[in-house]
């Protein structure tokens, strides 16, 4: 079986490796805004953010991606753009310009 949502329901994370992992992966993801989920997706572009422990919200998105193809496959599509945004080159470009500033 082949996955075509992912939640991370956590309200606490670091570096979430499994969310990176899931965008990386053309999956649309749902999530908390508790830890640095803005860091890997943008709201509505690669998936949905929602406030932290607004479970209620954070469910219905997934019945609506559950019953939506279309949005689906657009968020997922657009997850994969993480590959160029976040790829060892353009993150050490993007350190080595911060560090020296």
């Amino acid at each position: 079986m082949k996955a075509s949502i992912y939640v991370l329901p956590s309200d606490l994370e670091g570096f979430p490796n499994a969310l990176y992992e899931a965008v990386a992966a053309g999956l649309p993801c749902i999530c908390f805004d508790e830890f640095p989920a803005h860091e890997i997706i943008t709201n509505g572009f690669e998936g949905i953010i929602w406030d932290n422990g607004n479970d209620i919200l954070l469910g219905a998105s997934l019945v609506q991606l559950m019953d939506n193809n279309i949005e689906r496959v657009r968020l997922g599509t657009n997850s994969l753009a993480i590959k160029e945004r976040l790829n060892i080159q353009a993150f050490g470009n993007h350190f080595l310009e911060f560090i020296t500033q």
